[in-house]
């Protein structure tokens, strides 16, 4: 028997769908691959949720482990590998087996572009979260937005940084520039971006124009692009398969928008499914 909705991503997007879905008595089952929380535990600060005061990403994320438990929402964590249409029904396989129903609800979040000439040793990574352990090393960044940015804040806690990036300006909120600007454990290298990662013994010699020298690690911050592996066009414009939180945007977005996202999505199958639809 099919359950009415499978959420497919347990980061801010699909928790908060799946917490309105329970608010309204819906029957869904909401999967999840790695962790709880996305991308949100990257987070140095977040700032910008109104009715909140400024939290870490650990904490946020923690907020929303908090609400799971109370509304005693369970996660399964599995990953899916493939969604197919048979009538009315979708037939979601997982890790762990297989799950059917009236609708999909995809909040699997984005994938970091990557530099694939860069990735000579496991010290070059996509995820500050796996530097997060790393204690008094010199760490360098590839990158030029907010999430470079602010990767760089909190890796400056206990590290020294330099940031490699393409422009002199950013399109970056003015308050997160000047916070890095005036840290004094991270260097901006300013219109200097990285051409090349080689090993040299245990460390990662970079080379930026004439500057080289050599780092602990490398965190590679490009951008990201949207998560869309599972949809093939057709699922993709079918109007029982829902997008929710960044996979939507193609981008790295904002927790509030992710959040309101997930319950829009959330009310817009309400709708259906009381229309019978």
């Amino acid at each position: 028997m099919p359950v009415d909705v499978i959420i497919v991503g347990a980061g801010p997007a699909g928790i908060a769908c799946a917490v309105q879905l329970k608010h309204q008595g819906v029957n869904f089952v909401l999967l999840e691959s790695k962790r709880i929380g996305g991308l949100l535990v990257n987070a140095n600060l977040v700032e910008n949720m109104p009715l909140l005061p400024p939290l870490s990403g650990a904490e946020a994320v923690g907020l929303l482990k908090e609400k799971l438990k109370d509304l005693e929402i369970k996660v399964t964590y599995s990953t899916v590998t493939s969604i197919e249409k048979s009538g009315n029904v979708f037939n979601v396989t997982h890790s762990s087996g297989r799950l059917s129903a009236r609708y999909v609800v995809i909040a699997t979040g984005t994938v970091p572009k990557r530099i694939e000439s860069f990735e000579v040793s496991p010290k070059v990574v996509y995820e500050p979260l796996e530097l997060f352990s790393v204690s008094e090393k010199k760490i360098a960044i590839a990158g030029s937005g907010e999430a470079a940015f602010d990767s760089a804040l909190s890796l400056s806690k206990s590290n020294r940084v330099t940031l490699f990036t393409k422009h002199s300006e950013f399109h970056i909120s003015p308050h997160l520039h000047s916070r890095v600007a005036k840290n004094e454990k991270i260097v901006i290298m300013h219109s200097n971006p990285i051409k090349r990662v080689c090993e040299k013994g245990d460390k990662l010699l970079i080379m930026a124009g004439s500057f080289k020298d050599c780092y602990d690690n490398l965190l590679i911050s490009i951008g990201r692009k949207a998560n869309r592996r599972l949809l093939s066009p057709e699922l993709l414009n079918d109007k029982r398969i829902f997008l929710a939180g960044d996979v939507k945007h193609g981008k790295l977005g904002q927790v509030a928008i992710a959040l309101g996202n997930g319950i829009e999505v959330a009310q817009n199958i309400v709708s259906y499914l009381r229309n019978k639809t």
